[in-house]
């Protein structure tokens, strides 16, 4: 059975609403808040196509302004490259830009 049917407990195919509400392109609206999405170029687990895939979603939906997407090179499904220190103060500056209250 494969990964995802396992997930399910079922062949996917069976349950495509279960799938649907699953999804998180489901719930992308024009208001969805901006999203910083990073993805290692060597991730077995995850296609990076489905990545660019909710990348592009946000974008036709919030505009390109709320959406970066980021690759971590020779990185995998998490791991010491998302923990460097580099790409915690990646992260870091993403939530203060788009968390900071902006000046009065």
């Amino acid at each position: 059975m494969h990964r995802k049917s396992l997930y399910w407990g079922a062949p996917i195919g069976d349950n495509p609403e279960l799938v649907r509400k699953a999804s998180a392109e489901t719930y992308i609206k024009a208001d969805s808040p901006p999203f910083l999405i990073q993805h290692g170029t060597q991730d077995v687990l995850i296609p990076v196509e489905q990545s660019i895939a909710f990348a592009a979603a946000l974008e036709q939906a919030a505009g390109t302004e709320r959406v970066t997407l980021d690759f971590i090179e020779d990185a995998g499904h998490g791991g010491p490259a998302f923990e460097a220190s580099a790409n915690i103060g990646r992260v870091l500056d993403f939530l203060d830009r788009h968390l900071s209250a902006p000046a009065q």
